[in-house]
């Protein structure tokens, strides 16, 4: 059904191109109706991908009638400044500007009006939840969750007085995952306050471990000196934990991977020997360094980077974390490593979808090993494909102690968006200019 829902979309953003003609001038243009009819092909991949980066179809949403409007003149408003965009530098549209802004607005309209006629028609099934809690807090909760029927459904209510003894919350736990057991799509509602902070990390990463997606509602002091983006359920605000992404939402991050890394590697490909010929003639050893790295769920690759150490630099210590002033580090490997010009053949990584462009950095199954006895999230990292730059790169160093990369990649995995991507790649061109890479 979502993918019906999504080719009518596509018609739909047609449609309202062809009628903005027809208001426009009142008849078709033969030459301006041709230009579109040779490019239709781009407005529809256009739309495609601003349809999946808003989210359109992500199964766990149920938007309002005001959600949906506002979203839909979102979307137009975005395909206006890209089509203008493309036809501005690539002069392949012939048609008027005015045709793409009315366009807008006459798609604003029909897209607006088939997904609130489908969402008549074809209502989603009711959420499924599992509230786990103090029955004083929690009890407020359920009823939210009862006057909305028809889009929550509780499968199981495990409460507990606040004067309950540790067995009587071990027995309501117990109640909860069989509930989960039996319902994999179920959500669980949490409230913060009834958990220690320690036992609050084991439970939730336990249950997103299964793949379960967790909501906690946290308490005063979590929202007051936490701070962040709450996001309302059924009128509670909650935070929304989860290590898997929405499809769309990844396909979309795959497209732009592909794009960017086939756009990167053909710029930078003339330039590449004359980095290579400055290795050789700056130290002894190969152009590139070769290395097997962990990536997502924990499958391994191999990397190349330019060789930016000494020959062998890790024959007497073994594995060693890099450190500021690394001595191992070569004159010219200290100019790559500022300006990032040291990752640059990543972008083969990432075009075979090995690697993504923002991402934790992927490290060697040593480290791994090691900071995972130390940090038992370290392993988390591999939930997600590890990448040519992330939150921990621009905000730290080569030499930034692992712990504090830890917390970086956990803010980036669970508050993962398109935008935040752009804002990582800006930010890396950024450090990158400025030179603060080494």
């Amino acid at each position: 059904m979502i993918r019906v829902m999504l080719v009518l979309d596509l018609v739909l953003v047609n449609v309202s191109i062809i009628v903005s003609f027809y208001l426009r001038f009142g008849f078709f243009p033969e030459e301006n109706f041709i230009s579109y009819l040779k490019t239709w092909p781009i407005v529809t991949i256009v739309y495609l991908l601003i349809f999946l980066a808003y989210g359109l179809y992500d199964r766990e949403e149920s938007p309002s009638s005001i959600e949906v409007t506002y979203r839909m003149t979102g979307v137009c408003l975005t395909g206006f400044i890209f089509l203008n965009s493309i036809a501005f530098f690539a002069r392949t549209f012939s048609f008027p500007r005015t045709v793409i802004m009315v366009s807008a607005l006459v798609g604003t309209v029909l897209l607006t009006a088939h997904h609130l006629l489908w969402k008549k028609l074809f209502p989603p099934n009711p959420e499924k939840v599992v509230i786990y809690g103090d029955r004083k807090v929690m009890g407020d909760v359920e009823k939210n969750l009862l006057r909305q029927k028809n889009t929550f459904q509780i499968l199981e209510l495990c409460c507990f007085s606040s004067e309950a003894t540790a067995q009587d919350r071990e027995q309501q736990w117990k109640r909860l995952m069989a509930a989960v057991e039996t319902s994999a799509d179920a959500h669980v509602l949490l409230n913060a306050d009834d958990f220690s902070k320690e036992n609050l990390i084991e439970k939730i990463d336990f249950l997103l471990e299964k793949g379960v997606m967790v909501k906690v509602v946290p308490g005063l002091y979590e929202v007051y000196v936490g701070g962040g983006k709450l996001k309302d359920f059924a009128g509670i605000p909650c935070r929304e934990l989860s290590y898997t992404p929405s499809t769309w939402l990844m396909l979309v991050k795959r497209v732009i991977d592909c794009i960017v890394s086939g756009l990167g590697l053909s710029l930078v490909l003339p330039f590449m020997p004359v980095v290579a010929i400055l290795i050789k003639l700056d130290s002894r050893g190969p152009v590139f360094f070769t290395q097997e790295r962990i990536g997502f769920n924990g499958r391994k690759f191999w990397i190349k980077k330019f060789r930016t150490m000494r020959e062998e630099a890790e024959r007497e210590t073994g594995p060693v974390w890099a450190a500021e002033n690394d001595p191992r580090v070569t004159r010219l490997g200290r100019f790559l490593r500022t300006y990032r010009i040291d990752e640059i053949p990543q972008l083969w990584n990432v075009l075979k979808g090995e690697m993504s462009l923002v991402g934790p950095r992927p490290e060697r199954e040593f480290f791994i090993e090691k900071f995972t006895e130390q940090y038992p999230f370290f392993r988390k990292r591999l939930k997600v494909k590890p990448g040519l730059t992330g939150l921990a790169q621009i905000q730290g160093r080569y030499e930034t102690d692992p712990f504090s990369k830890l917390k970086y990649d956990l803010l980036y995995i669970q508050n993962f968006s398109l935008l935040m991507d752009m804002e990582i790649i800006i930010h890396t061109c950024r450090v990158v200019l400025k030179g603060k890479g080494s």
